[in-house]
């Protein structure tokens, strides 16, 4: 509590664990200085674990499944995906990962979607939270939606040519 007004960046990885409950996500919601957000449905919370929970945030990153399980539609529009997220939460930007597809990012009433750079894909745990934490940094730094797509696809490609999470992606790999 006493240590959220120090950073102007806040990232928030809810894996649904029961780690951050309700009281911790409302003194995010209203301490952070810009809040990022990736709340992931797994095995271990069988898709109790969604990203309307947070009612503010400034930049939300969810899988295309989760995006269905927040908004309750099995077959999920892009075009009308802002508007029902903006039923239930705050927020400026957000992103939908398409696994193998790439990408979308909206913002406002604008979206892009972008396909994932070819790869021979060996270990594809890790490519989300990767995606999140880099298109994270670049939502706070005003980079536009498509420049934030190709970068976290760049970044999550390179990611999924990698067993395990020991590997770190160079920057020289993205710029490449």
């Amino acid at each position: 509590q006493k240590e959220l007004n120090k950073y102007d960046l806040v990232i928030v990885a809810d894996f649904g664990h029961g780690l951050i409950n309700e009281k911790t996500v409302r003194l995010l919601e209203k301490k952070a200085k810009y809040l990022t957000v990736n709340c992931q449905s797994n095995s271990a919370n069988q898709g109790f674990n969604l990203i309307s929970k947070y009612k503010k945030f400034n930049y939300g990153s969810i899988d295309l499944y989760e995006a269905k399980l927040a908004t309750q539609k099995i077959n999920l529009d892009p075009s009308k995906f802002m508007q029902l997220m903006k039923n239930k939460t705050k927020f400026n930007q957000f992103s939908v990962t398409l696994g193998k597809y790439g990408c979308t990012v909206f913002k406002k009433k604008k979206y892009f979607k972008l396909s994932t750079p070819r790869s021979n894909a060996v270990d594809a745990m890790g490519a989300g939270d990767v995606f999140f934490v880099i298109t994270s940094l670049f939502s706070f730094l005003k980079f536009d939606i498509k420049e934030i797509a190709l970068l976290g696809n760049c970044a999550s490609s390179i990611k999924v040519n990698h067993i395990g999470h020991d590997y770190i992606i160079k920057n020289e790999e993205i710029l490449k």
